[in-house]
């Protein structure tokens, strides 16, 4: 245990230094700020829960100290609570009549992490609902005054303005996109990690067997007919609700390629190549997405795919 609570400090340092980068203002400094979770995660998914907990309980001390309560706090909510949560849920498992471990299934994962993303959008609405023009008015008032202090000379107010007014419309939906995105980005770098040095606790999800459960598509369905049927701050609410629901169903697309990948020989050059595309262009994620949202309709993995073999693992 000494040597456990040893790493998951370091762990902790490590990644509160990394957040602090954030604290500079740089493009540099947000892009490490954005692998923060990889040492944390490292020790979640290497070591357990209560490792977990004191690699985030050191870096949020060590946000405080570079920044400030309100820093640390931001950073518990956006980063430290989620990955403990998530952490949580990927250890469980259970035993099988087959003498296997069933793991708790990344579909399950891909939900809690939607559902935080959603909790956070809608907490946000609530607590800027008292500005006088609302939610929007909130964040487009928030946006002008961070693209003004860091607009080019030249640039009219007006031309910040315009700018802020267009992209207030979907921030918050947008933030969430990215923060789930970084979110599977830094677990996944974190367990490939692990599984390279075989100290992995739970073996890698299988990507071809991402399935969501059916109340996503029931929420995604709802936030974008609410978007459409209701203005004033309900319906930005539910506007941005539906822009963050999109990401689920994205990895259940992706789930539907690798199925259909799995039946190719070539498997692994077909999906480097799809992932180079995608990373490069990057509207086919567009394509990916619709292809998860059809998925409970048209079981295309059902149709032309297969999940892989124990051994191909």
């Amino acid at each position: 245990m000494p040597r456990e609570i040893l790493l998951a400090a370091a762990a902790g340092l490590a990644g509160g230094t990394l957040y602090t980068a954030l604290l500079t203002g740089s493009v540099g400094g947000i892009m490490f700020a954005y692998l923060s979770q990889v040492p944390l995660f490292l020790v979640g998914l290497g070591l357990g829960l209560l490792p977990a907990l004191i690699a985030g309980g050191v870096a949020t001390l060590l946000v405080a100290v570079a920044g400030d309560a309100l820093a640390a706090l931001l950073f518990v909510l956006t980063s430290v609570g989620p990955l403990v949560v998530l952490v949580r849920q990927a250890l469980l498992n259970r035993p099988t009549g087959a003498g296997r471990t069933e793991w708790y299934p990344p579909g399950l994962l891909v939900a809690w992490m939607a559902g935080i993303a959603a909790v956070g959008i809608v907490l946000s609405g609530f607590l800027l609902l008292d500005h006088p023009e609302g939610y929007e008015g909130a964040v487009r008032a928030m946006l002008q005054t961070a693209m003004g202090g860091m607009a080019p000379a030249g640039v009219s107010p007006e031309s910040v303005e315009h700018f802020a007014g267009q992209l207030a419309g979907m921030f918050p939906g947008l933030v969430a996109v990215s923060w789930m995105l970084m979110m599977a980005v830094n677990g996944s770098l974190a367990q490939g990690l692990l599984v390279g040095l075989g100290r992995n606790l739970r073996p890698s999800p299988a990507m071809a067997l991402i399935e969501l459960p059916a109340w996503l598509l029931y929420a995604f369905g709802l936030s974008a007919l609410v978007a459409v049927a209701v203005g004033g701050s309900v319906g930005y609410i539910a506007r941005n609700l539906a822009i963050a629901l999109t990401v689920p169903f994205f990895f259940q697309g992706l789930a539907v390629v690798h199925a259909v990948a799995n039946r190719w020989a070539a498997r692994t050059f077909a999906l480097f190549m799809f992932y180079l595309v995608l990373i490069v262009l990057g509207w086919p994620a567009v394509l990916v997405t619709a292809i998860g949202l059809a998925e409970p309709f048209l079981r295309l993995r059902v149709r032309y795919g297969r999940p892989r073999a124990p051994e191909e693992e």
